[in-house]
């Protein structure tokens, strides 16, 4: 491998050294070319403190129209899904698999939480938002017990 000439390698750390230089500049600069996408810009949501959250009332909010159950599967459109992703035993999990506990069907799912008068501009839980900011944004969902 031929040596290159000190000038040559002058020049090259020369280039280094601008190009980096530029780029950091252009980087953190507002400069239209290298500016980010605007659906990765974070949104900034509302909040309350827990004691204002709790402060709040459960409303009457029905899923849907229907008044009573007839089949197992009137349990997931009264919890307001659009279907399970799981194939083990979903209807357990929900209690629509004993016909004599369909009694307590839509009255168990038709309740959601409305927050303290004082948290406002707080988005109401879309399942939909909630995976979209776990995704985008970062973040955790942990469901479990002890």
């Amino acid at each position: 491998m031929p040596r290159l000439k000190p000038l040559r390698w002058l020049l090259i750390v020369i280039f280094i050294f601008i190009f980096s230089i530029s780029s950091l500049y252009l980087f953190y600069t507002d400069t239209p070319l290298l500016q980010l996408p605007n659906s990765s810009l974070k949104t900034i949501h509302s909040s309350c403190s827990p004691q204002n959250y709790i402060a709040g009332e459960w409303v009457h909010a029905p899923h849907t129209t229907k008044t009573n159950m007839t089949e197992m599967g009137d349990s997931l459109e009264f919890s307001g899904f659009g279907g399970c992703a799981s194939s083990r035993e979903f209807w357990w999990h929900l209690g629509a698999d004993t016909s004599e506990q369909w009694d307590r069907f839509p009255g168990a799912q038709s309740w959601a939480w409305a927050p303290g008068e004082s948290c406002t501009g707080l988005r109401p839980l879309d399942p939909e938002e909630l995976i979209k900011d776990l995704v985008e944004d970062g973040g955790w969902y942990l469901v479990g017990g002890k």
